[in-house]
């Protein structure tokens, strides 16, 4: 194998692939913080229930408990709004995640990812030029996303 020098470019990529793995990191925490204030439940109790389990069954399981305890529509509807966010941005945030990365000395970095192939369809991969720009504004549209769903949680349920 060979050593390959990190170079500002390729630090700066490494740098926005770890943001988007730490970020996530905190969402899931902020979720899990959102089911034990919505079930009304201790902290830790959901952090031992929920502990492991991916960003998406942690959405899910979110979504389920607001509907069951939450009777007040106009809050259903601000939740709504968050829920689809949160989807719509886990979904872009795997897409890269779940890839096997080519980091050039470019600002351009290339993915490669493996998608499984549906009922009688042959596996295949599908690749990718990514600008380190749009991961990085990935990061930043996570960030503010998981920022805005705390303050709902935190302003409408008791933490």
């Amino acid at each position: 194998m060979e050593f390959v020098i990190l170079t500002p470019e390729r630090q700066r990529q490494y740098i926005a692939l770890g943001r988007l793995v730490a970020e996530f990191g905190q969402l899931d925490l902020f979720l899990t913080a959102g089911i034990a204030a919505v079930a009304e439940i201790p902290f830790g109790v959901a952090q031992s229930m929920f502990a492991g389990e991916s960003t998406e069954t942690l959405l899910r399981i979110l979504d389920s408990v607001f509907t069951y305890k939450v009777k007040d529509d106009k809050l259903k509807t601000e939740y709504a709004k968050y829920s689809r966010r949160l989807k719509a941005i886990i979904l872009e945030r795997n897409t890269h995640i779940h890839a096997l990365w080519f980091i050039t000395d470019k600002d351009i970095a290339h993915k490669v990812r493996f998608v499984k192939g549906k009922r009688g369809k042959p596996l295949r991969w599908d690749s990718a030029d990514v600008k380190i720009t749009d991961l990085e504004r990935l990061v930043e549209d996570i960030i503010r996303i998981t920022g805005e769903f705390w303050h709902f949680i935190h302003s409408n349920f008791r933490i």
